[in-house]
């Protein structure tokens, strides 16, 4: 059954990635989900959603983002797992969708990580995802995790230098600290993590400690 008056859609269940298609959706352009784990000794074909630009996943199971082909997509949102645990059931699962041949999702302008992961997971989501403007990502504490978040980057910028001679797209970097922070150490972490970005396409920097507004700097604030 085709449903072409639907735009945007949430769902409230988790759903089967079988069950999107642009047959059922061809008007689609917003999609909010969460997925169904792939059953075990099953590859999915390729879903495609020919004109989704902005798509949330939330929950725990991400493989299904490995059989997903957005060619539109603008904003990936991955959102509110039940764990923080750095080595969570989540980041696993999201990695192995990143890891596979199949992964294809870039969006072009926005990517948002609604958890903290370890820096192999964010190094490996940059280089498969290069071409968003803004990363939006999460850490426990940014006075102990910011040079993890430096070292990712830094990694998987030169990653796609040495593969093809491209380069993370990347100009706006927003971290979001779990970890309470006052705004004198906020820009004195955020002036260093953007001087040692220096050899990225990273130009502005927000770092947004819990309970506070956040510090923006940009390079011509870190001389200052």
């Amino acid at each position: 059954m085709s449903l072409p008056y639907i735009k945007m859609l949430t769902f409230t269940s988790r759903q089967s990635v079988t069950d999107l298609s642009d047959v059922a959706f061809p008007n689609l352009t917003s999609l909010t989900v969460s997925f169904l784990p792939i059953p075990q000794r099953m590859m999915p074909s390729s879903t495609t959603l020919s004109n989704v630009e902005s798509l949330m996943v939330y929950g725990s199971e991400f493989g299904a983002l490995a059989y997903l082909s957005l060619p539109k997509l603008r904003r990936l949102a991955i959102k509110d797992p039940p764990s923080l645990a750095p080595h969570s059931w989540e980041i696993d699962s999201l990695m192995n969708a990143i890891i596979q041949d199949e992964f294809s999702l870039s969006p072009s302008e926005e990517f948002d990580l609604g958890f903290p992961v370890d820096s192999g997971t964010l190094t490996l989501a940059a280089i498969k995802m290069p071409h968003a403007k803004k990363v939006v990502i999460n850490v426990e504490d940014v006075k102990k995790d910011w040079v993890g978040v430096v070292e990712s980057f830094n990694d998987a910028n030169l990653g796609l230098l040495r593969v093809d001679g491209s380069a993370l797209s990347t100009k706006y970097l927003l971290i979001k600290s779990n970890g309470q922070l006052h705004e004198p150490e906020t820009l004195r972490i955020a002036k260093k993590v953007l001087m040692k970005l220096g050899s990225t396409g990273i130009t502005m920097l927000k770092i947004l400690p819990k309970g506070s507004r956040g510090l923006i700097v940009t390079r011509n604030d870190i001389d200052r």
